[in-house]
């Protein structure tokens, strides 16, 4: 997997590639499992189609877009709390789709004032990952709260778009192993998840698949002043056996 998340003009831009053997099956998982409350549909650019999902909720606005070919799933997240946004629409209109295996077609045309970056050039940015404790409680102590308050009141919380369910491993279900996995995870400014600190865990695989869901989550940073800001949220993730 390879991402690209930025936050530009409060406007949430992320790119996201898969490399896998079933790219429809896997857009169709993801999309099935994550997109509860957006409005779908399908879209033709030139000789492609593509999933799209329209969200529409209170104070945010979002389009998340599938596109598959023979080996690869890119998705394409937009949003804002405040509708489309013109940095939103130049980036859902920037994708174009070209059949390079097609011999009878030319080259893509490019723009040559664009300067484009391939991925492998980018400059990688190091999620922090590590073991964490919470204090012992003290008798009376009420429950410690799941997130970083901002006391203000020119202030806004994260708006999350989507939340990915991490997988059963196999393993895991073989053997029975049911519980739950609480991470304090670090939302940034960009848009993307910088620090993950585990305060439980669970073996057979569950862990690796905690960290997966945990760094795709989809979200609108938080706001104070009208400035982005960095908080930390405790987050539970259940497994269960049916």
């Amino acid at each position: 997997m390879r991402m690209l998340n930025a936050y530009h003009e409060k406007t949430l831009l992320s790119f996201e590639a898969y490399k896998t053997a079933s790219p429809k099956a896997v857009a169709d998982i993801i999309a099935d499992r994550e997109e509860k409350d957006g409005k779908e549909s399908e879209i033709k650019l030139g000789e492609s189609k593509f999933r799209q999902i329209l969200i529409k909720k209170e104070n945010l606005y979002a389009v998340r877009r599938y596109l598959t070919s023979k080996s690869h799933l890119y998705v394409l997240t937009a949003a804002s709390r405040n509708g489309e946004t013109p940095v939103m629409k130049r980036f859902l209109d920037s994708l174009a789709v070209k059949n390079t295996n097609a011999k009878s077609q030319s080259a893509p045309e490019i723009n040559s004032k664009l300067k484009i970056v391939p991925f492998a050039a980018l400059k990688l940015s190091q999620i922090e990952i590590n073991q964490i404790s919470e204090p012992p409680k003290k008798n009376g102590d009420k429950k410690a709260p799941s997130s970083t308050p901002i006391k203000n009141h020119n202030s806004l919380p994260i708006a999350v778009i989507t939340k990915p369910n991490p997988s059963f491993t196999e393993s895991a279900r073989q053997k029975g192993v049911e519980g739950s996995i609480r991470v304090r995870l670090t939302f940034s400014r960009n848009g993307s998840i910088t620090k993950i600190g585990f305060l439980s865990t669970l073996k057979e695989g569950l862990l690796r698949e905690v960290m997966f869901a945990a760094i795709r989550m989809k979200y609108v940073p938080a706001e104070k002043d009208g400035e982005p800001v960095v908080v930390t949220k405790l987050v539970e993730y259940a497994f269960h056996l049916y």
